[in-house]
């Protein structure tokens, strides 16, 4: 694992799109429903014990700073509760009712990390991963349905606001990679048109000035890859935000080319 120095994180748009590539440095540790805010208590943690680790490629689209990220957090939070601090916990509401699951499984979390030292391996023991979406489930109805999850509430009649809180983790991930000169690459996943043209204005508009801030701010260290448009065909992606096992690839080795122009990924 030692030869792992890029590292992807984000939610499932990366988790579907982007394989090991061992042969690169490359490992994907991406899991659905991971906002910005529990990526950074892993990135702390995955920082922590891997000072190889050099470069950072985290997804970032347009429902990155919704409100629906923080609606999310209770459902995969027992995942990721033994990495909060003090601040991060102040953050979560949990109660009576829950509580006693989220700490039975934040002790299952703690015994894994234990067993990856035992076994010599305490580096990338953390949930996430490539995984391959291999039904197609891409329609205009699918499509609306996401699209109402991720930017609207109230059955649709209200759209979102954008979310301090992974506004406010946005802005750790960044001074965390680089304080510590870790290259970060934002990364936009594939979007269907079906899906991207019915997305609320608000949206874009924030995501490309946060994107434009920080590459202007931290030039050495923040990059930024666009790559929403770059898939078309209907049959490369799962629905609407997602891309199936035939676009993976397609998508990645475009991917690896652009990582190569940035100096991520060394050429070959």
């Amino acid at each position: 694992e030692d030869s792992i120095d890029i590292v992807v994180l984000g939610d499932s748009h990366t988790e579907t799109s982007v394989s090991d590539k061992p042969a690169l440095g490359l490992k994907n540790l991406s899991f659905r429903g991971e906002s910005l805010f529990l990526t950074y208590y892993k990135l702390k943690q995955i920082l922590k014990v891997n000072p190889h680790v050099k470069n950072v490629v985290l997804a970032y689209s347009f429902h990155s700073l919704s409100e629906f990220q923080d609606n999310q957090l209770e459902k995969v939070l027992k995942d990721y509760y033994w990495l909060l601090d003090k601040e991060g916990l102040s953050y979560v509401d949990y109660n009576v009712n829950n509580i006693d699951a989220i700490l039975k499984e934040a002790n299952s979390q703690l015994f894994k990390w234990s067993l990856s030292y035992i076994k010599n391996t305490p580096y990338f023991l953390l949930t996430g991963g490539y995984r391959k979406m291999e039904v197609l489930n891409l329609s205009k109805k699918t499509s609306a349905k996401r699209i109402d999850g991720h930017y609207f509430k109230n059955s649709g009649k209200e759209v979102q606001n954008i979310s301090s809180l992974q506004e406010e983790y946005l802005e750790k991930i960044v001074r965390l990679c680089v304080d510590s000169n870790i290259s970060l690459t934002f990364l936009n996943t594939p979007l269907h048109t079906s899906y991207y043209e019915n997305i609320p204005p608000v949206f874009v508009s924030k995501h490309y000035e946060k994107m434009e801030g920080y590459a202007a701010s931290y030039p050495a260290n923040v990059h930024y890859l666009d790559l929403s448009w770059i898939i078309k065909k209907d049959e490369y992606f799962h629905d609407g935000d997602h891309l199936n096992n035939i676009g993976g690839p397609v998508f990645q080795s475009a991917l690896v080319k652009k990582l190569i122009d940035l100096n991520v990924v060394k050429a070959s």
